[in-house]
């Protein structure tokens, strides 16, 4: 999802997975995309993109948000911070 956020592209992802897990994209956010939990509101997100892509798509700046929390340079400092916090 990383490498689609990179590229500009939000993400849409259903909040369960098969076997229960209650976050199949722990970093998906409203930057990023959006969750999903029934069929009805995958059926109302996917009208509301049919209706206007432009304005559906403006809500959403994944590769800002990338570029702000997951280059290797941030990265690396959380995991310095990690250490020293031990």
């Amino acid at each position: 999802m990383a490498e689609a956020w990179a590229h500009n592209k939000p993400t849409i992802i259903k909040t369960k997975d098969k076997i229960g897990n209650n976050r199949t994209s722990p970093y998906l956010n409203k930057s990023c995309g959006l969750f999903f939990e029934t069929n009805e509101e995958l059926e109302e997100i996917l009208e509301s993109y049919s209706e206007n892509p432009e304005l559906f798509l403006k809500q959403f700046k994944p590769r800002e948000w990338v570029k702000n929390n997951m280059t290797d340079e941030i990265s690396v400092k959380n995991l310095i911070k990690i250490f020293e916090d031990i």
